[in-house]
C-alpha cells in the first residue's frame, strides 16, 4: 500500500508541482552569519582594490578586464602601450616569444619615473628593486633578483653559468641536450627555470611493505603514469622486500611455513622478467636471508633492483638516498653479524636486528645533508609529530606501546636527530602515517610511513622530491656516496662477528666524520667516478616451477659475492663474512635455548 492509498490523497501529477522552494527550507541568518559574510565580502574587495591596471592605471580590475578604449592619439603619443615587445617594440609578437637576445628593453616605460628604456626593477629612483613592501635577496641580499634565481646560491648547489644544460627545441631527449648544451652554454634566465624543470624535480614512488608482490607493485604504477600522465623517476621499498630466489630460500625467511610462497621476484632475478625503473629496497624483517647476506654492503639481487645492505648512502640523480635494514631488538643491537646460512631458530630471526655498529656509520654522516632516509621500523617518538589520536583509531592496540614510548625504534629516533633529512620513509606496521618533525636549528624531516600491499591498502604514494645538490653529471645514473665511503674505510677496525656485545666509541669523544684527505683518497682510490657497475650475475640456483625444493650444500650457501669482493677490494675494508670463517676453525656453538624474539 502507498502512502498515498493509506491516507486517502490523490497522487501528485507531476513531481515539483507543490514542491517547497529552497529558500523557505533555508534557516534564516543568525547575526553571526551575517558578520562572517560581511568579512568575506570585506576580504574580496580589499582582493580587488589590490589589483592595478596596466592599461589605465586604476585600481580593481587587471587589464583583460578593462573597459578604458584606448584613442589613436594616445597611441601615437605612446601614453599607453600594451600588446607590443619591449625588447623590439613589435605589435605581432609578445616579449617570450621576441628572438632577440640580451637584456635591453628598449620599449619598455618604467612605472617609477616615467621614463623608457628600463624596466622599475632596474630603476635607479626606485629603492625596492623587485620587493615593493620591502625585502631582499635571503642569500646575497641583492634586490635584483629573487632568491631561486640567485647566482650565489647556485654557485653553492653546484651549479654555474658555465655548467647550465637547458632543454632545445629540436629534441626531447634529455640526455642529449645536457652533452650539447655544456658545450655552448646558455646564461638565460629561461635556462635556469628549464634546467630546474629537467633536473632538480623528480617523481619517486614510496612503497611500504612489499611482501613480495613485486608485479602488482610495478602494475600499480604503470597504471598511475598514464593516469596522470607522468613519468616515475625511482622507486624505493620499505623492506620485506622477499628476495626469494629458489624454494630453499624459503626456509631461511623468518615467516610461518603457510605464509612461505615464491612469489614474484624470481622471474626478475632469472632475467625472465625485467624491472621498468630503478628499484633500491632496504631488509624488513621478513627477509631470505640466504641471498641478502652475501651483500652486507649492498649491490644489485637483479637487474634494476638494488639492495643497500645493512646500511649504505647512495646517489641518484643528485639526490642522497641512505638506507638502514632490520628492526630493533635489544638482545642483538650490541652484538656482531655473527650470522652465517644454514640458520637456526635463532639466527633465522636475529640476522634482520640492526646492529650498533650499523647505526654509529650512519651517525657519522653530516648534518641536514640527506635527501631521504629510508628504513623498516619508525623512529620512537615519531607519532608525536603527527595525527596520533587518528592513527590510535587505526590501530587500538598501539596504545599501551605509544603512551609508554616503546613504538618504533631508539636508535632510529637517535638517527633522526642526528643527520636531519629532508624525508624519511617507513614501513612495518602496516598502516599510513605521516608527520612532519621541526628540529631544534628549523631543519624539517617529512615522515611518512605507508601499508603492506594488499587491495585497498594504502601500501603506494609518488612524490615530487628536489635534490639539495642536483648534478648533471649523475644523470639516471646510480652512484656509491664518497662520504659513506670514506666512513666504511675509518670503521672498519670496529667490525666484530661474535655474538657477545661490543660497546662502540662515543660519538661525542670520538667522531669518523671524513676529512679533505679522506675525500681525496677515495677519490684516487675510484678514479672520481663512483658509478656502482651492473654486474648481476646469479649466485643461486633459479627456481623451475615443479621441480621441488633442491638440496643446496653449506659451501655454496657461504659462497662470497663478487660485488662485495670488489667493493672491499676497492676500499682496503673486510668482508664480514670472511672475518666470520678465518676466526673459527670450529663451526659456531649457538646456544640451544629457545629465542625470547618471536616477533613476525
Amino acid at each position: 500500500m502507498t502512502r498515498f492509498a493509506k491516507h486517502k490523497k490523490p497522487k501528485k501529477k507531476s513531481i515539483g508541482e507543490d514542491a517547497t522552494p529552497w529558500e523557505k527550507l533555508k534557516e534564516p541568518l543568525t547575526e553571526e552569519d551575517k558578520r562572517k559574510q560581511e568579512k568575506r565580502l570585506e576580504k574580496k574587495r580589499k582582493r580587488e582594490l589590490k589589483k592595478i591596471c596596466f592599461r589605465c592605471r586604476t585600481p580593481g580590475h587587471s587589464m583583460n578586464e578593462c573597459t578604458v578604449e584606448i584613442s589613436d592619439e594616445q597611441k601615437k603619443k605612446g601614453e599607453i602601450k600594451t600588446g607590443i615587445c619591449y625588447k623590439c617594440g613589435s605589435t605581432e609578437h609578445r616579449l617570450k616569444q621576441c628572438t632577440i637576445k640580451g637584456d635591453s628593453f628598449a620599449y619598455a616605460t618604467c612605472f617609477i619615473c616615467g621614463k623608457q628604456g628600463h624596466w622599475s626593477r632596474l630603476c635607479p629612483d626606485n629603492p625596492n628593486g623587485l620587493y615593493p613592501n620591502g625585502g631582499c635577496c635571503n642569500e646575497c641580499g641583492s634586490i635584483q633578483h629573487f632568491k631561486r634565481d640567485c647566482p650565489t646560491l647556485l654557485k653553492k648547489q653546484g651549479i654555474d653559468d658555465q655548467q647550465l644544460p637547458c632543454l632545445t627545441s629540436t629534441t626531447n631527449n634529455i640526455d642529449d641536450n645536457v652533452e650539447s648544451i655544456i658545450e655552448k652554454p646558455n646564461k638565460t634566465k629561461k635556462s635556469l627555470k628549464r634546467l630546474k624543470l629537467i633536473i632538480i624535480k623528480m617523481k619517486i614512488a614510496i612503497e611500504g611493505c612489499c611482501h613480495g608482490e613485486l608485479d602488482r607493485i610495478y602494475e600499480t604504477i604503470n597504471q598511475i603514469e598514464i593516469e596522470q600522465k607522468i613519468k616515475i623517476d625511482l622507486l624505493l621499498i620499505c623492506g620485506d622486500f622477499q628476495a626469494v630466489r629458489n624454494e630453499h630460500d624459503l626456509q631461511s625467511m623468518a615467516v610461518p611455513p603457510k605464509y612461505r610462497s615464491m612469489q614474484d621476484f624470481w622471474r626478475y632475478y632469472s632475467r625472465e622478467k625485467l624491472a621498468p625503473l630503478l628499484t633500491i629496497f632496504i631488509g624488513g624483517n621478513h627477509e631470505s636471508s640466504d641471498f641478502l647476506i652475501e651483500l652486507p654492503y649492498g649491490g644489485w639481487v637483479a637487474p634494476n633492483i638494488y639492495y643497500m645492505g645493512y646500511a649504505n648512502v647512495v646517489n641518484f640523480n643528485g639526490l642522497r638516498i641512505a638506507g638502514l635494514s632490520g628492526i630493533y631488538k635489544s638482545q642483538d643491537y650490541n652484538s656482531g653479524h655473527y650470522e652465517l646460512p644454514p640458520f637456526d631458530e635463532k639466527t633465522i630471526r636475529s640476522i634482520y636486528h640492526i646492529r650498533s655498529l650499523d647505526v654509529f656509520r650512519i651517525k657519522q654522516l653530516q648534518q641536514g645533508k640527506i635527501d631521504i632516509m629510508i628504513s623498516h621500523d619508525w623512529p620512537r617518538g615519531i607519532v608525536w609529530y603527527g595525527d596520533t589520536q587518528r592513527l590510535l583509531q587505526r590501530k587500538q592496540y598501539f596504545h599501551d606501546d605509544i603512551y609508554t614510548n616503546k613504538l618504533g625504534s631508539e636508535p632510529l629516533e637517535e638517527v633522526l636527530l642526528r643527520i636531519q633529512p629532508k624525508y624519511w620513509f617507513s614501513a612495518h606496521l602496516h598502516v599510513k602515517f605521516s608527520a612532519l618533525v621541526e628540529h631544534t636549528n628549523g631543519q624539517l624531516t617529512r615522515f611518512l610511513a605507508l601499508d603492506k600491499c594488499l587491495p585497498g591498502r594504502d601500501f603506494l604514494q609518488v612524490l615530487d622530491i628536489e635534490p639539495m645538490n642536483p648534478s648533471p653529471s649523475s644523470m639516471n645514473r646510480l652512484l656509491l656516496d664518497p662520504e659513506w665511503l670514506c666512513i666504511l674505510t675509518k670503521t672498519d677496525h670496529l667490525l666484530h662477528v661474535q655474538r657477545t656485545n661490543t660497546f662502540l666509541p662515543s660519538i661525542s669523544q670520538t667522531s669518523f666524520t671524513p676529512n679533505d684527505d679522506d675525500y681525496r683518497k677515495v677519490k684516487d682510490d675510484f678514479s672520481n667516478t663512483f658509478e656502482i657497475p651492473e654486474m648481476f650475475e646469479p649466485t643461486g640456483p633459479i627456481h623451475v616451477p615443479g621441480s621441488g625444493n633442491i638440496p643446496i650444500d653449506i659451501e655454496q650457501l657461504r659462497k662470497n659475492n663478487p660485488q662485495t669482493e670488489l667493493l672491499c677490494l676497492m676500499l682496503g675494508i673486510r668482508n664480514p663474512i670472511d672475518v666470520i670463517l678465518n676466526r673459527k676453525l670450529q663451526p659456531i656453538q649457538f646456544d640451544q635455548t629457545s629465542s625470547t624474539d618471536q616477533t613476525n
